[in-house]
């Protein structure tokens, strides 16, 4: 062979190596399959999925926009990756970004619904006029495509005209669900730095939305008008919004947030969530060491939120200002409106504010309290008037600061067993924050009844079912009691288990161990001398295997 012909050869090797896996697509209409052999396909103009139309993308297929490209969906797409093999939209330049999935108009036109799973979607960016300037990671118009198991991150929606903004995901009169996605350190420079929602109720489940800014309202998410989605399950976290709402703001529409971790949020006002002229429910939620100058917690203006079983702590309004739990203001809307928010069985304890600490109501905004545990309560923890019903405490909560659930409860806690389900027509959720079952007799006193804040003592997931439970109880038995110089404590194990037995002050002050080992089944006798003890109550405390078998027991020492 010529040196000549040997050089072609190897250029054409060369060559077919450069290009081969790699697909251009032009811009204009697309359907049928993408392969992942064919991967990466580098996208060179707007692309459309036309009406009736479907396009299936294969797990670990990338998609690489060479432009600031529209990705516009009126028909059906099905971008389905793996846990193992994610499915990837980007861009080759990350400043100018491309300009996200648009799903358009599909339930007008009665398509099937779209599906978009274990997908990484970054470095949208959107602007320009309505509505191009919502939506840099995902806009959904008029559609409802599911969208789960995705990582939407490093979006943008710069600038535009109006009411704007949505930089991880856009919703407007959709109804998407939104299921098991992370949605991080997505950027608006208006409202929704992480999830924008207008005219629409949405499901925002098991979603972690985290690290997300907004200039104005809703860092992580900003609902607007009419819009009342169903927010359960989520981490928000480490949000911030320079105005209202650092984790979420929702104006009108009344919003259901349960179960969430809502934690670490900064904002104006309402660090943790913000209601504007809302009369959501806030059921079951852990509100936690977010920073605002009014309202750490949970911020009202001409809202009236129903918040029930709520653990509010460790919230601070910073700088010279005030609630750092809770605060209430008036709006007026051609009428004043007033926030006179129904408080039951939630724990508000440990926020931080110059006045009200704990609850802030300015004038003629009168909270209703029933049932919670609010530090200071009758000394300086809340300014403004309130409307007391019967249960309230103000005595620490005694959260396991210790254990894996820090704003769990301990067993000496007095909010077990002390809420109500007097709850003025609303229901009590099935479980706790943990999705344990939301109603357990944690103190053994024979009658299950509901505990203050988001967790219930010594429950069992919800689905265990209670006779797999109460089959291999433990048995138990102190006597005598009252006695005066020894007290005998009986009991039987149905399997091997680890066993604790400890004595306590009603303080909570360990004063004897008694038992601390894992004992095998059958039958137990064991006695306590107490010794240099004064005469009074205590609290003999045993835990079978773990805080499924709790059991509490006041004993009493004689005078002799």
């Amino acid at each position: 062979m010529s040196a000549k012909a040997l050089w072609l050869s190897l250029f054409m090797v060369i060559s077919i190596f450069q290009t081969s896996g790699q697909t251009p697509v032009p811009g204009g209409d697309v359907s049928g399959t993408w392969e992942n052999s064919a991967s990466p396909y580098m996208i060179e103009g707007e692309i459309n999925i036309p009406l009736d139309m479907t396009l299936v993308i294969e797990p670990g297929v990338e998609i690489i926009f060479q432009g600031h490209y529209k990705f516009n969906i009126y028909g059906l797409l099905r971008a389905e990756g793996t846990v193992a093999d994610s499915i990837l939209f980007s861009t080759n330049d990350h400043e100018t970004g491309w300009h996200g999935l648009r799903f358009i108009d599909t339930d007008v036109t009665e398509q099937d619904t779209s599906k978009v799973s274990f997908c990484i979607i970054e470095y949208g960016k959107s602007y320009g006029t309505c509505p191009d300037n919502s939506g840099a990671g995902i806009y959904i118009g008029h559609s409802h495509p599911v969208i789960s198991h995705s990582t939407i991150r490093y979006n943008q929606a710069v600038s535009g005209a109006a009411e704007w903004g949505g930089g991880g995901i856009y919703c407007e009169f959709a109804n998407p669900v939104l299921t098991d996605n992370i949605i991080k350190e997505n950027y608006s420079g208006h409202d929704g730095g992480g999830i924008y929602c207008g005219y629409c109720s949405p499901v925002i489940k098991n979603n972690t939305i985290i690290g997300n800014e907004a200039a104005f309202r809703g860092g992580g998410i900003a609902n607007f008008v009419f819009s009342s989605p169903a927010i359960s399950n989520n981490l928000i976290a480490e949000n911030q919004s320079n105005s209202i709402g650092g984790g979420i703001y929702q104006s009108g529409g009344n919003a259901m947030i349960l179960s969430n971790i809502i934690r670490n949020n900064v904002s104006g006002d309402g660090g943790g969530i913000a209601c504007n002229l809302s009369n959501s429910r806030v059921f079951n939620n852990l509100i936690v060491s977010n920073e605002a100058t009014k309202g750490a917690g949970i911020w009202n203006k001409g809202s009236s939120p129903v918040v029930i079983n709520n653990t509010i702590s460790n919230n601070v309004a910073n700088s010279t200002s005030n609630g750092g739990g809770i605060y209430n203001l008036m709006d007026f809307v051609g009428v004043p409106v007033y926030s006179n928010p129904l408080l039951i069985n939630n724990i508000i304890y440990y926020n931080i504010a110059d006045e009200g600490p704990q609850i802030y109501s300015s004038t003629d905004c009168t909270p209703i309290l029933s049932h919670n545990d609010i530090e200071n309560l009758e000394s300086g923890g809340i300014y403004g008037d309130f409307t007391e019903q019967e249960g309230n405490l103000e005595t620490s909560p005694e959260f396991d600061v210790e254990g894996e659930h820090p704003y769990a409860l301990l067993y000496l806690s007095d909010c077990i067993d002390q809420g109500t389900d007097n709850l003025s027509g609303y229901t009590l959720p099935d479980t706790d924050i943990m999705g344990n079952i939301r109603v357990w007799d944690g103190n053994n006193s024979g009658q299950a009844i509901v505990d203050m804040g988001a967790y219930e003592f010594g429950a069992p997931a919800l689905g265990v079912k209670n006779e797999t439970i109460l089959k291999n109880p433990i048995h138990l038995e102190v006597y005598p009691n009252p006695f005066l110089n020894s007290i005998s404590i009986k009991y039987s194990l149905h399997k091997s288990s680890m066993t604790n037995i400890n004595v306590y002050t009603l303080e909570g002050k360990i004063i004897a161990e008694l038992v601390n080992s894992i004992q095998q089944e059958g039958d137990y006798l064991i006695s306590w001398v107490p010794r240099l003890l004064p005469a009074g109550s205590y609290l003999i405390v045993c835990r079978i295997g773990s805080a499924l078998q709790t059991y509490k027991k006041i004993i009493k020492i004689q005078f002799p």
